[in-house]
């Protein structure tokens, strides 16, 4: 049956307005007047410890929704974290009297959340009180009545226990003590009923969870709560027992130690950031440190990858599993170049007249190691480490052929065979003549994490760079070099990634990495002679 004109319009703009609500709510924005505000709707049983508010609304100053976007996102997470802890605050209130009952199944860590909050209300109650007490001519009716109920309620948990045939703990025990001798005085001052009643409640509220610890660390952070609430902070994954399995596990794995010492540093950042901020761990947590930092977003972008390998090694511990299984550092927007669109600052190819003039360089200007670093790098394609890290015991003959054998690389397919080409052969046995410390090339013993090549880099980048050479070219660019010459030499793919160490993908992945032994040492080293540098 087809509705009429009227009903069908109104159908239509209802769906419109439910819509453009449903869509607002996902974005968190509001538009008035051109101008963009970040909105979040504050549900009614909270209004009231808001003033009434319906809503926290706050002007982003901007009207463009792409801007909002990015610009909300530390608001929002705020206007989360007040909504939130309102609500714990209501909960704690309504179960503060009954809280010392809650039976021992009961969890901590669920419970441990709260304490906070219930040390917080305990101060604003006191101000409270003393408001009651100024007000009824200085006689503190409000503590006193509440001391009686703390004593009435151990009291009768003395009874209980008695007819159980059981005893009071020391704690409680030395309470009811307490609070006997403080009924036999006669002028029970506003100091001392105050104090009396502030210990009681943090007694027997915060006291309640010292038989609901499991270890050692949930009673020191009873303890620390009780004594000073503003030092606790949010319990989170990221801490230092954490890290230190974490660090086992990545040197299991092969991870370099520079690299495993790059992933905790971030992580202590993120640490101290959560700490700080009092912030839980969630996605929104991470988005609002991300946004903190002053980095580019290819940095940012290292510090996710620090963050996921953290989490798939915890993904392991079941507690973890359960509280996180949605994992926080995934699905971050970072800008990237979009593909096919020209990046501004891309690793070159050095052309041949540019390595001779580098070499010159370094010959005229007395640099004789970076001269020999310059030809090496040149007429093998090699990494600076790698060849940083060639020892005398490299220099191998295979199949009658000259060989640098790579052990040391940053891939699998980097450790390979490259023929020692015939330009550079006498440089090579002169070098192998004068070594002292069992390696081809003289350099720093390569400090905490082996980096052998530290120190050569930094000396080749300010020789480049007086030179007038853009941040395009590296050394990096001497591998681009050795590929454009190969290629133009109508070498085959598979003998330029042999030579160069580059991983062989798609199809022939499984070809030439799981059944092919690779070129022979042979062929690439006809291939490589067809490299020439006029050096």
């Amino acid at each position: 049956m087809k509705l009429p004109v009227m009903i069908q319009v109104k159908s239509r703009e209802a769906f419109k307005k439910r819509k453009k609500a449903s869509k607002m709510a996902v974005d968190n924005l509001k538009n008035i007047n051109g101008t963009w505000y970040v909105r979040v709707a504050i549900p009614a049983e909270l209004r009231p410890a808001f003033d009434g508010k319906t809503e926290f609304l706050k002007s982003l100053k901007t009207g463009r929704k792409s801007e909002a976007m990015v610009l909300r996102t530390k608001d929002l997470h705020e206007f989360k974290n007040r909504i939130a802890s309102e609500r714990r605050r209501l909960v704690v209130e309504q179960e503060m009297s009954s809280l010392s009952l809650l039976p021992s199944a009961a969890r901590f860590d669920e419970l441990f959340e709260s304490l906070e909050e219930i040390k917080a209300g305990l101060a604003e109650q006191k101000q409270e009180r003393k408001k009651d007490f100024e007000e009824s001519d200085y006689e503190d009716i409000h503590a006193l009545e509440k001391i009686e109920g703390h004593r009435n309620f151990l009291n009768h948990l003395l009874l209980e226990k008695q007819a159980l045939g059981e005893e009071l703990n020391p704690a409680q025990a030395e309470l009811l003590n307490e609070l006997n001798e403080f009924e036999k005085l006669p002028n029970k001052s506003f100091k001392k009923a105050e104090d009396l009643l502030e210990k009681l409640e943090k007694s027997n509220v915060l006291g309640s969870f010292s038989g609901l610890v499991n270890n050692e660390e949930e009673k020191e952070q009873v303890k620390a709560l009780i004594a000073e609430p503003a030092k606790v902070v949010k319990k989170h994954p990221l801490n230092e027992k954490n890290f230190v399995e974490f660090h086992k596990y990545e040197v299991k794995r092969k991870v370099t130690l520079r690299s495993i010492d790059r992933h905790v540093n971030r992580l202590n950042m993120l640490k101290d950031f959560l700490d700080k901020q009092k912030f839980e761990l969630d996605y929104e947590s991470v988005r609002v440190f991300l946004e903190s930092l002053d980095c580019a977003d290819k940095t940012k972008t290292q510090y996710l990858c620090s963050f996921n390998a953290f989490y798939k090694f915890m993904f392991n511990d079941a507690n973890f599993r359960q509280k996180f299984l949605i994992n926080p550092f995934m699905n971050h927007a970072i800008n990237k170049v979009r593909r096919g669109a020209r990046k501004e600052e891309v690793r070159k190819a050095f052309t041949k007249d540019q390595v001779k003039s580098l070499y010159d360089n370094a010959v005229s200007q007395g640099k004789s190691k970076l001269a020999d670093l310059i030809q090496l790098g040149a007429y093998t394609g090699a990494r600076i480490e790698e060849i940083c890290q060639i020892k005398l015991e490299d220099l191998v003959t295979v199949d009658g052929v000259y060989c640098f054998d790579i052990k040391q690389s940053k891939t699998n397919a980097g450790e390979r065979l490259v023929p020692i080409h015939s330009k550079i052969l006498p440089m090579v046995e002169r070098l192998k003549k004068d070594s002292k410390d069992g390696y081809l090339l003289k350099t720093n013993r390569g400090g905490k994490y082996g980096v052998k090549s530290k120190e050569m880099s930094s000396d080749f980048s300010a020789f480049k760079i007086a030179l007038g050479y853009s941040k395009e070219l590296v050394f990096h660019s001497f591998r681009h070099t050795m590929v454009t010459e190969l290629e133009r030499a109508d070498i085959k793919n598979i003998l330029v990634m042999s030579i160069v160490g580059h991983e062989v993908g798609g199809s022939l992945s499984m070809t030439f990495d799981r059944y092919s032994e690779g070129p022979t040492p042979k062929a690439k080293k006809e291939a490589i002679e067809k490299v020439f540098f006029n050096i």
